[in-house]
């Protein structure tokens, strides 16, 4: 799996995600504030809300639907979506912010890498995350540091 630099990215979570959102950093200078987990996986969701709380003002949902419904009355800065879900997967919810032209900063995370998966995430502009990695965790938090504006969806 390579490294495609900072529009469109294929990494290891933790680790890489810093890096991006280092990179993204210095590109626009804006931190992120709100964040919107999407997973189905209740005690993961949970685990991960709480542990990122203190850095972000967090939004949850357990699937796509949930998570599109959530955004027609909130705003968020970065969505960190996990692929395989009932109802939908979380590339699915990237493609449709990308069709209705919302500028987000996207992290999908899977427990599996899939070639397809990882170059569609890359295609829309987002970041592919293995949520088997250990660095999960510090790549999200990289990402904080992003202006969510123009660099996503070109």
């Amino acid at each position: 799996m390579g490294r495609s630099g900072v529009y469109g990215t294929s990494i290891c979570c933790t680790e890489c995600l810093l890096r991006v959102m280092f990179n993204l950093s210095l590109i626009e200078g804006k931190i992120l504030k709100k964040m919107l987990i999407v997973e189905d996986d209740v005690t993961f969701l949970g685990l991960l809300s709480h542990v990122l709380r203190n850095q972000f003002e967090i939004y949850e949902a357990c699937g796509v639907n949930e998570a599109l419904k959530l955004l027609e009355n909130i705003s968020v800065d970065l969505i960190c979506s996990d692929y395989n879900m009932p109802g939908g997967t979380g590339l699915e919810l990237l493609e449709q912010l990308h069709r209705s032209g919302k500028k987000i900063s996207f992290i999908l995370m899977s427990g599996t890498e899939d070639s397809f998966v990882v170059h569609s995430v890359k295609f829309y502009g987002g970041t592919f995350c293995n949520k088997t990695d250990s660095d999960l965790l510090t790549t999200i938090r990289k990402k904080q540091i992003v202006n969510s504006g123009d660099w996503f969806m070109g």
